[in-house]
Parts: C-alpha cells; structure tokens; sequence
C-alpha cells in the first residue's frame, strides 16, 4: 500500500499494542481464576466432548452442551475432517462450523498439528488478531485523515471478550474486514479479491458486505473495482459451501430456522424481560442495549453527511436489518448478542468516520463497556 513506513505506522502500532496490552492482562487475570488451565476457555461440554479420548486433556464441563469452542478446537485439530465424531468431540452441524473455517485452519497452522498447544494457540491468534484489528483500524482511520486514535475504539469492542473467553472466530473476522477496507480504500485490486474470500471463509454473513458492494456497483459508486474481482470470492466460496454439502448429511436451513425471526420479535421480547427484572446482569445489558441505541442514532445523523464510501453505508442499513431480525438464540444473553452484532459495529464506525464526529463520543463510552464486561467476566463468569 502507498505510503506504509515507520512514520505511517508508528502510531497506529502503538495503538495496537495498547489493546494488545489490556486484552493480555485481561486474560491473564481470567486465566488465573480458572486456575491457570488455558482448555477452560474452549468451553467443552460432555454432551459432545469426550475428555479421554482428545488428543490432549481438555476442561469438559459435566451434563453440559458446552459451547461453540468445542468445535472450534475439533477443526483446530484436523480442519478438513470428514468425520462427525473424532478426537473426542462431536461436529453438532459440522457443515455450519466447517464453512467457517479460517480460525481454526490458522489456529492448525500455528500449532504446527500438536494437539497440546492447539488450546494455547487458540487464544494467541485471537490476541494477535486484536492488535491487528486496533493497527489496522488505525492505519485505516489516519487514512481517510483522522486520527489513528480511533483504532481504539475498534480494538476494544466489548464484544471480543467475550470472543476470546471462549475461542470463537469473531476477531479473526473482523481482522479481514479491515484488511478489505484498506484494500479498498487504496484500490488495491489484486488484494481485494483476497481479502474478501477470507472474509467470508471466516464468517457466512459477511457476504452482505459484497452485497453492498454490488448495489454499490449497480448505482455507479464503485467504478475501479470490475465485476469479475467480485465475483470471485463468492464462486471460492460457493464452491466450498457445494463441497461441504456433498460431505456432510443435509442439517436444513439453519439461520432461516433458528437465527431469524419477523423484524423486532425477539429484540422487543428481550428488552421487555432485561428491564422487567434488572439483576446484575439485566442492568449490564440494559447499558450495552443503550450503547447500541445511542450507536443507530449516530449513524442515521450522519449517513447524508458521511464521506464513508457508498457501500458502507448500504452494509449498515443490511446489518442494522439483520440485528433486529435475530431470534432469542442471539438476543438471550450479550455473550450471544455482543459477538454477533460485531460487523453491525464496525460498519457503523466506518460511517460514523466519515462524518467528522469527535472520537471521545464513542472511545469514552466503548473504554467504559470493555472494563466493565472484563471485571464483570474475570468477576462472576468464570470459575
């Protein structure tokens, strides 16, 4: 990319370091709760993790589901697995955890195959991928000239603590992301197509990114990207979506069945019982609910405005749509909520960007978020 020397990234370096720097301590802090036993964090349970059969002993908790770690790990361990149940853990709907396949082949690759230092290696990616999602943010921001402070509020989305508390894939996601958006910005072609196939080999629903992009390209807002650059990453991937269909038995159509409802359903039954029984954590989600609401209207005043590219704001509008649409297997609790809404959050700073807004609106109250959910988590939730 033009321009990139140490004076370009001293900064946004810096800033990445920092959110480095905090998500580490957090870690450490949670890892001491649970007694320094890293497994803790893939969040097995015996329903579909069998301890004495993994290759390495695993935390499994007992008369447990677990959660989507578990699987995360089994990939970790052979990504292009072709058996349901191996190493010790069942593949619950092994087409859905298989698409997704870039954190756990990175996580193989790093852990050079040894299943022992596949649980250490799980949260080392995930916390390099903070300080890439923070520096790339950065880089991003000072960019489009403003200030590379604003990587901050990436890098400490409240969100990835959770994701990294339990080995998920969001960060890794959101990394691609930011690589696709500096491709872009500084029109970098051959870089686009990939990043955007890894993009969606991370995470299914950021295909609605390419859809922005098309309807951008239908209006005649993105003249230098040709269609062909498009289409490629969602042949990769349609290719991979038939290969893994013709692997593994039909499990029907999950987010249709299971992830979306009529538009504010869930949302509205949910607000209703968090602030109709406030707790501990109802008031945390109370405030989290208010943060995302606080984070719309900013938004809505500022899309005529933005100088933020055409497709950004369109992938807002389809994200905004789709987090009103979630069923109560998202909108439940914000280990769900907060994880899922992350591209919703990113494509809403890349609009709020180009408005000239001040960063202390969003860096005070999103710093205030990520200490709260980690001493809440290092707190309550562990252990």
């Amino acid at each position: 990319m033009p321009g990139l020397n140490w004076s370009t990234i001293k900064q946004p370096s810096l800033y990445g370091l920092t959110a480095l720097c905090a998500t580490t301590l957090f870690f450490w802090l949670a890892l001491s709760k649970v007694g320094g036993d890293i497994s803790y964090f893939i969040f097995a349970g015996d329903r579909f993790t069998h301890p004495a059969q993994t290759p390495s002993a695993i935390f499994t908790r007992p008369h447990s589901d677990g959660y989507d770690g578990q699987f995360i790990y089994r990939l970790a361990r052979e990504p292009f697995t072709k058996a349901i149940d191996h190493n010790g853990v069942i593949l619950d709907k092994p087409t859905i955890r298989q698409q997704r396949i870039v954190y756990p082949l990175l996580v193989h690759i790093a852990s050079l195959g040894i299943a022992r230092l596949v649980p250490i290696m799980l949260i080392a990616v995930n916390l390099a991928g903070v300080f890439l999602v923070t520096f790339l943010a950065s880089l991003y921001a000072q960019s489009t000239h403003h200030h590379p402070g604003w990587g901050l509020v990436f890098g400490f989305y409240w969100g990835f603590l959770f994701t990294l508390s339990r080995d998920l894939g969001e960060i890794v996601t959101a990394v691609f992301i930011l690589v696709f958006l500096l491709a872009h910005h500084f029109q970098k072609n051959r870089l686009l197509p990939l990043a955007l196939t890894l993009m969606l080999f991370s995470k299914e629903t950021t295909i609605f990114i390419l859809v922005a992009l098309a309807v951008s390209k239908l209006r005649g807002q993105l003249k230098f990207i040709a269609w062909p650059l498009l289409s490629l990453p969602v042949f990769a991937y349609g290719l991979w979506y038939l290969y893994l269909h013709s692997v593994w038995p039909a499990e029907g159509n999950f987010y249709a069945a299971s992830v979306f409802v009529f538009p504010f359903t869930a949302l509205s039954s949910f607000i209703s019982t968090t602030l109709a029984s406030p707790s501990h954590y109802q008031n945390l989600w109370t405030v989290q609910l208010i943060f995302y609401a606080a984070l719309v209207h900013l938004v809505i005043s500022s899309l005529k405005k933005s100088s933020s590219p055409y497709f950004a704001k369109v992938a807002w509008v389809i994200y905004a749509l789709l987090a009103v649409s979630f069923s109560s297997n998202v909108w439940q609790e914000d280990w769900s909520f907060a994880r899922v809404l992350s591209e919703f959050f990113i494509m809403s700073l890349v609009v709020i960007l180009g408005s000239q807004k001040k960063i202390t609106h969003l860096l005070v109250p999103v710093l205030f978020l990520w200490l709260w959910v980690a001493a809440d988590i290092i707190g309550y939730r562990l252990g």
